[in-house]
């Protein structure tokens, strides 16, 4: 599983299609891993013409966990 280091962190990700195609981005809800996506869905985005790319969500099996964890600008803003 190819991965991607972005400010600090490490994300799983997978793609597949030509990087010549229009991108669809498929994001899983929350915690969930990107294998949640069918292979023969993905595949048969690929076969239609588009790059097809998904990632894994934070603190799920491919991405690395945190260990040092920050609340978001959100949270803090309303004590959450």
């Amino acid at each position: 599983m190819p991965v991607i280091s972005a400010n600090g962190i490490e994300i799983a990700y997978d793609d597949r299609g030509s990087q010549a195609d229009p991108a669809i981005l498929l994001i899983m809800g929350l915690a969930t891993q990107m294998i949640a996506w069918p292979e023969a869905f993905c595949d048969d985005l690929a076969v239609r013409g588009f790059r097809v790319v998904r990632f894994d969500n934070r603190d799920v099996v491919y991405r690395r966990s945190l260990t040092r964890r920050r609340r978001s600008t959100w949270a803090r803003s309303y004590n959450v």
